[in-house]
């Protein structure tokens, strides 16, 4: 299957926000991937539901992207880091 321009953003936090709204200004199809679809995704944007827990959900998401932009932010606890 060839691939599409279509970047996915991972995550619509802080970064990911101003990624999604960077990537419509100049003209890029933007997929953005979470669990639950923002109350304030751009029209512009296309929406699928994702855990990044989850690596089929991960793959389906990503699915014929050109790029993936990975702005998922994780909740700091000292026994992982």
């Amino acid at each position: 299957m060839p691939k599409s321009e279509t970047i996915v953003v991972l995550g619509y936090g802080a970064v990911g926000r101003a990624t999604v709204q960077a990537l419509i200004a100049r003209g890029t199809p933007v997929r953005v991937a979470q669990r639950s679809r923002p109350a304030d995704l751009p029209p512009a944007a296309d929406f699928i539901a994702c855990d990044v827990f989850d690596a089929a959900s991960v793959r389906r998401a990503v699915e014929g992207a050109a790029q993936v932009v990975l702005s998922v932010g994780f909740v700091y606890d000292a026994r992982v880091w």
